[in-house]
């Protein structure tokens, strides 16, 4: 969420926008901002939950800053926070924007997402989905919402390449991604155990940190897993998409996976598991292999053949790179400027 934001933010002021994001907490961005885009703290709890215990704090502390800033449209970077910001800018001559991150059926088990879904859906303007599928789950669940429901897909963080960069010698499979149970790396593991025997030249190497660090790892020990690496984190990712022959996305759960559009945009063919949002309307065009949620059998079946054969490998890697130039940030700034009436 916070690279998207950073690079919508900044994407808009070159529209001529007068952007600031204001975060309850942090006064840095982890991805670069133009000095044009204005970062505000209010300097609260970096605790969640002590945050949602001082709910009319967050909030006044919020309606101050609408109040002194009076911007004219405010863009909720997640739904779960209309819980904060839609009463905060109540009777204010403000904009509201709700923007969701993720599938309307995800809430990390909390009920209080859910129910800012509801604010947001009835008390804003607009709604912003990644995907026509959760406009369509929105309004399911919200027959009488008042906000305008639409779905504008993440735009690439970096500019689009002008020819494939594709390796087609490469014999790497990645995986990108936080280390717990909604990406799904215990599902990936099996299937590298399936395979890796009859690829001795290919290696498997997962690019993420989290909680289930230890866990993937002694489960890696005890499927003997061989020619496998996990790695932290990397601001050189892009060389990482480089030097990938496929990519592997095998998650339980997606809004619009940002790796998955990245890889693509490098041309690397993948597999993935077809959990709700995501990887199906990225496949669209082609580009990759959609397997059955939690099918592991299906998804070492659908990586062997793409490892075996190199013809098919390239005729995916083409159909991948050209299929991402939807999401290109100018054309997917123009879907924001429509929504906020510029154009």
């Amino acid at each position: 969420m916070e690279r998207v934001a950073a690079t919508v933010a900044g994407g808009l002021t070159t529209r001529g926008f007068d952007v600031e994001i204001l975060t309850l907490w942090g006064d840095t961005s982890a991805y670069p901002l133009p000095s044009e885009v204005r970062l505000t703290t209010l300097g609260l709890s970096t605790d969640v939950l002590e945050v949602r215990k001082k709910m009319p704090q967050v909030i006044r502390a919020i309606r101050q800053h609408l109040k002194r800033r009076r911007p004219d449209t405010l863009i909720v970077t997640d739904t779960f926070l209309s819980l904060f910001a839609t009463p905060a800018a109540f009777g204010l001559r403000v904009r509201q924007v709700a923007w969701e991150h993720f599938n309307f059926h995800f809430s990390f088990g909390m009920r209080s997402r859910q129910l800012a879904r509801g604010i947001a859906a009835h008390l804003a303007q607009d709604v912003v989905t990644l995907t026509q599928r959760d406009v369509a789950q929105w309004r399911s669940a919200f027959p009488r919402a008042r906000a305008r429901l639409q779905s504008i897909t993440n735009p690439m963080p970096f500019p689009s390449l002008t020819d494939n960069p594709y390796a087609l010698d490469s014999r790497t499979v990645l995986a990108v991604g936080w280390l717990d149970r909604r990406k799904g790396f215990d599902l990936l593991l099996e299937a590298w155990a399936r395979v890796q025997g009859d690829f001795p030249g290919w290696s498997l190497k997962i690019i993420g940190t989290g909680e289930e660090e230890e866990a993937l790892r002694a489960q890696a020990a005890s499927l003997g897993l061989e020619r496998w690496a996990l790695a932290p984190q990397t601001s050189h990712i892009e060389q990482e998409y480089r030097n990938a022959g496929v990519f592997v996305l095998p998650s339980r759960f997606e809004g619009l996976p940002m790796v998955l559009i990245e890889s693509q945009a490098h041309g690397v063919p993948a597999v993935a598991f077809d959990c709700l949002t995501g990887p199906a309307e990225i496949f669209e065009t082609g580009g990759g292999v959609l397997v059955p949620l939690e099918d592991v059998e299906g998804f070492a079946r659908e990586l062997g053949g793409l490892m075996a054969d190199t013809a098919a490998r390239q005729g995916l890697s083409e159909r991948a790179f050209q299929g991402t130039k939807r999401y290109e940030r100018e054309r997917v700034l123009d879907h924001w400027m429509t929504l906020l009436g510029a154009r």
